[in-house]
């Protein structure tokens, strides 16, 4: 029973097709930053099909990595692609924007997961908050 328990939980915070998700960003969301959107299209390319919060923010973190050492060490990726090297400045200042994409791809309780941890990982971004829903 237990098993059970446990098993419902982890699908309650499972997203699944997060390349697809992040590539649909664009199209879904609003009031982010061009250079945020980039950056899902980036991270559609190199993360894996289905993620739990703290594997969405480890490969946030990896990402993180590579665009300030510019490098790539993702194995399904060759390179950075030249508009996040051009924008890789940008795309730090504004991670904060990060967590309206996941509020709009992923589950409420996915979402609150995320935005806890982000918070502890990254704790100087000051989170935004959705306008369009005001």
């Amino acid at each position: 029973m237990a098993r059970k328990a446990i098993r419902s939980d982890y699908e309650n915070v499972l997203l699944t097709n997060v390349p697809e998700k992040l590539l649909e960003a664009r199209n879904i969301v609003r009031d982010v930053p061009n250079e945020i959107l980039d950056f899902c299209e980036f991270l559609a390319t190199v993360v894996n099909k289905d993620l739990i919060p703290v594997g969405l923010i480890r490969s946030l973190n990896y990402a993180l990595d590579d665009i300030i050492e510019e490098t790539c060490n993702f194995s399904r990726a060759k390179s950075l692609p030249d508009v996040v090297k051009r924008k890789k400045y940008d795309i730090i200042t504004n991670l904060s924007y990060f967590p309206l994409i996941v509020d709009k791809i992923a589950s409420p309780k996915f979402a609150e997961e995320f935005r806890r941890l982000f918070v502890k990982e990254f704790p100087d971004a000051r989170l935004r908050v959705d306008s369009s829903n005001s």
